[in-house]
């Protein structure tokens, strides 16, 4: 089956936000298996980018791009996952 670009687009999303929940220390595998709920963007991801990324990566800040829109992320979402795989980010 070949998923659309809008299906590709979320799952890199919400990879990311697992992966940078993973890499911050806040989920588990013991995590991820306690709740039946699907990881949503809206929900899971967007919460984490707010809380530990868009200090920085926002319009006019240090940071070298703004993460503060889904497409935002999406287009950066290989980078990101990068990063916080190799704890690069965030730089704490």
């Amino acid at each position: 089956m070949k998923r659309t670009r809008v299906q590709h687009s979320l799952r890199c999303a919400v990879s990311v936000g697992v992966l940078a929940l993973a890499g911050l220390g806040l989920l588990t595998s013991e995590g991820l298996a306690q709740t039946d709920d699907p990881v949503t963007y809206a929900k899971d991801v967007a919460p984490i980018l707010q809380a530990n990324c868009q200090l920085c990566h926002r319009p006019g800040s240090v940071a070298p791009m703004s993460l503060q829109e889904y497409e935002e992320v999406r287009a950066f979402a290989p980078l990101i996952r990068e990063r916080v795989v190799n704890r690069i980010m965030p730089p704490w």
